[in-house]
C-alpha cells in the first residue's frame, strides 16, 4: 500500500552549463578564425576573416584534448547523483550539425564510450556497494521525428501525449514501453537495440546527421531496505513479513538534440529538406521557451512543439539539469558556435529547486532479497548480513558493558560513602581533642 507522496524542496540552484568543443579538422589547422577556450577557462569565437572576438563564461569549458570521461564527470555524474536520490534530472545535448553531441552521449565504442554507456555502468555500480538500499531500473528510448513520437524499443510509432499520470507537471508519452533491467547490460542491450531505429541521414555538412531529438529515459527507484529483518529471513520460517520502508522515485532524460542547420550549408533537398525544417521549428520553440523562462515571463510556451511538451518537466524548475553545448573549432562555423554559445548563457538563468519524489511502501524483506540478487552479487548480500550480525553483536555488548559498568560504579559509590564516615568520624574526635585541650589551658 502506497503512502501519499511526498516532497522536500532542495535548495535553489540553475542550470549548468558547459561547452565542449570539437577539435579543428586537419585542413584548417592554421585557421586563425574559429572557437576556443582562454587562459581564464571562457570560451571565445571569432569568424575566419573577422576581427571581432566575442567571449562567453559558462560553468566550464571542454576543448579539443577533453575526454569523454571528463563529459561524464562534468555533465552526467552529478546529475545520476541527484536522479538517486529521488530527483527528476536532465542532460540536454545542443549545438550546430556535425559539432560532437551524438559522439558525446551515445557512442558505445569501447575506446570513447559516451554518456549512456557510462551513466548506466555507474547506475549499477553503485548499485551493488550500496548496502543500505536496493534498486530498481528501468528504461525506455524514443525519437521525436518530424513531430511524430516513435517508440525505438518497441518499435510503435505515432504515440501521443497526455498529462503526466501523477499529477506533476508536463507530459508523458502515450504507451512508450519501460525495461526493466537487472544489469549493464541489459540497459545497454536496449539501448543498442533502439539506437538502430534512429533517424540518420547524409547532408553535405555530416555524414551520420541525426534527423531526429533522441530521448533517453531511466527510471531509478530506491527503496530503504530493512536490514536486520532481510538477516531474519535467512534462519526464520517463510511467514510473510511486510514491513514500510521509503520509495524514491529518480528519472534521468537524455537528450540529443539534432542540430541546427542552414540549408546554404547543408544542401539538403526533399526529404532532407523537410526534415531540416521540423528540426529547426523545434529548436526555434524551445529557443523561446529558454528565452522566456530566463526573463522570468509568467507564460512558459511549453505547447508551442513536442520537443517543448517532452521537457516541461526538466526546465519547469523542479530538476537537476544540464546543457551541454557543442561548438565546432573551425573559424567557418564561428557564427553558429556563437549563436549556440548564446543560447547557452540565457539557459544559465533558468533557476531550479529540484523535488526528491518519495512515498512510503509495504514490501516484503524476504521478496526484495529475491529480486535483488540479479544487480547484487552474492559478496554484497554477504556482507549486508555480515554488518547486521556485526550490529547485534555490538548492541548485545553494549548491553552487558554497560550492566558491568552500572556494577563498578555502585561498588566505587559504596567505597565513597564509607570513606566519608570515617573522614567524617575522625574529624569529630580532633575537635573533641582541640576543645578538651582549649579547657585545659583556659583553667
Amino acid at each position: 500500500m502506497e503512502s501519499q507522496s511526498e516532497s522536500s524542496q532542495s535548495q535553489r540552484q540553475r542550470v549548468r552549463v558547459y561547452a565542449r568543443i570539437r577539435p579543428r579538422a586537419t585542413s584548417v589547422m592554421h585557421d586563425a578564425g574559429g572557437c576556443g577556450v582562454d587562459s581564464r577557462g571562457h570560451v571565445w569565437t571569432r569568424a575566419t576573416h573577422g576581427t571581432q572576438t566575442r567571449t562567453f563564461e559558462l560553468d566550464g569549458a571542454l576543448d579539443g584534448g577533453a575526454t569523454q570521461r571528463d563529459v561524464f564527470d562534468r555533465a552526467g555524474a552529478p546529475v545520476l547523483e541527484a536522479v538517486r536520490r529521488g530527483c527528476r534530472g536532465c542532460v540536454l545535448a545542443y549545438g550546430q550539425t556535425g559539432s560532437g553531441k551524438t559522439f558525446s552521449l551515445l557512442n558505445c565504442a569501447e575506446d570513447d564510450l559516451g554518456l549512456v554507456p557510462r551513466i548506466a555502468v555507474d547506475c549499477f555500480a553503485h548499485a551493488a556497494s550500496d548496502v543500505r538500499h536496493a534498486y530498481e531500473v528501468s528504461v525506455s528510448m524514443a525519437q521525436i521525428y518530424n513531430e511524430q513520437i516513435d517508440d525505438l524499443v518497441s518499435k510503435r510509432t505515432g504515440l501521443k501525449l497526455v498529462p503526466a499520470s501523477d499529477g506533476s507537471t508536463g507530459w508523458d508519452i502515450d504507451g512508450l514501453s519501460w525495461t526493466p533491467c537487472q544489469s549493464a547490460e541489459d540497459v545497454l542491450d536496449v539501448f543498442q537495440r533502439g539506437r538502430s531505429g534512429l533517424v540518420y541521414a547524409e547532408t553535405h555538412m555530416n555524414k551520420q546527421s541525426s534527423r531526429s531529438h533522441c530521448i533517453f529515459q531511466v527510471k531509478v527507484e530506491r527503496f530503504e531496505r530493512p536490514i536486520e529483518l532481510e538477516a531474519d529471513c535467512a534462519s526464520e520460517d517463510s511467514t510473510p513479513r511486510v514491513v514500510e520502508v521509503e520509495k524514491r522515485i529518480g528519472q534521468l532524460t537524455i537528450v540529443d538534440l539534432a542540430g541546427s542547420e542552414r540549408q546554404k550549408k547543408t544542401q539538403s533537398i526533399g526529404a532532407r529538406f523537410k526534415e531540416a525544417l521540423n528540426v529547426n521549428v523545434s529548436l526555434f520553440a524551445l529557443g523561446n521557451v529558454v528565452s522566456a523562462l530566463a526573463s522570468g515571463h509568467r507564460h512558459i510556451p511549453y505547447r508551442d512543439s513536442t520537443l517543448t511538451k517532452i521537457l516541461e518537466p526538466s526546465l519547469s524548475g523542479k530538476s537537476q539539469t544540464v546543457l551541454l553545448v557543442c561548438v565546432s573549432a573551425e573559424g567557418e562555423h564561428a557564427n553558429e558556435s556563437a549563436n549556440s554559445l548564446e543560447f547557452a548563457t540565457r539557459a544559465m538563468r533558468i533557476t531550479t529547486a529540484p523535488e526528491v519524489r518519495s512515498s512510503m511502501v509495504e514490501i516484503d524483506p524476504r521478496k526484495l532479497t529475491s529480486r535483488l540478487r540479479g544487480q547484487c552479487d552474492d559478496g554484497a548480500i554477504a556482507r549486508l548480513v555480515d554488518e547486521a550480525t556485526c550490529l547485534r553483536r555490538a548492541l548485545a555488548n553494549a548491553t552487558k558493558q554497560s550492566e558491568a559498568d552500572v556494577e563498578v560504579m555502585n561498588k566505587t559509590c559504596d567505597d565513597l560513602h564509607r570513606e566519608l564516615d570515617h573522614v567524617k568520624a575522625e574529624l569529630e574526635r580532633t575537635q573533641k581533642e582541640l576543645e578538651k585541650t582549649r579547657e585545659e589551658r583556659a583553667g
